[in-house]
């Protein structure tokens, strides 16, 4: 594994295809991997000192831990995304539909497509984020309750 070369952590470029998506997966061995190629392919007219070993080390953990955290945010703001669709179920909404124009109906379902919450409104698909306003339902059986 070449990690020689400019544009890196400390002056040392990452392995190829290593962009903050292929991160995501990095384990203790695989850091550890690269922490001894690094630690192989240094200039040895020059090498690192311990601080500047430590700051690698500590960048290199932030940049997991950030991508953790982000993760669980998102997956955490999904689940809010969720309970809120769900709770508008059998609710009159007006809001805009897929093709933009505004639409007012009772959410007969939702679902998931490319990660967007959908609202099945009638015929309408509604992303959960253009509701505009949530009705009260009309009274059924002439019950003003």
């Amino acid at each position: 594994m070449d990690v020689s070369g400019p544009g890196g952590i400390g002056g040392t470029a990452a392995p190829p295809g290593a962009d903050e998506g292929n991160l995501r997966g990095l384990d203790p061995d695989a850091f550890f991997n690269l922490l001894i190629a690094e630690l192989k392919n240094q200039d040895p007219l020059n090498p690192l000192d311990n601080t500047q070993l430590l700051q690698q080390v500590a960048t290199i953990r932030e940049v997991g831990v950030s991508m953790q955290l982000n993760e669980t945010l998102q997956a955490v703001m999904f689940g809010q995304q969720l309970t809120s669709a769900a709770s508008l179920l059998g609710k009159t909404i007006r809001g805009l539909n897929e093709a933009g124009d505004e639409i007012t109906g009772t959410v007969e379902r939702i679902s998931i497509e490319e990660e967007k919450v959908l609202l099945h409104v009638g015929e309408d698909q509604v992303r959960l984020n253009n509701v505009a306003e949530i009705l009260t339902a009309p009274p059924q059986n002439g019950n003003n309750n």
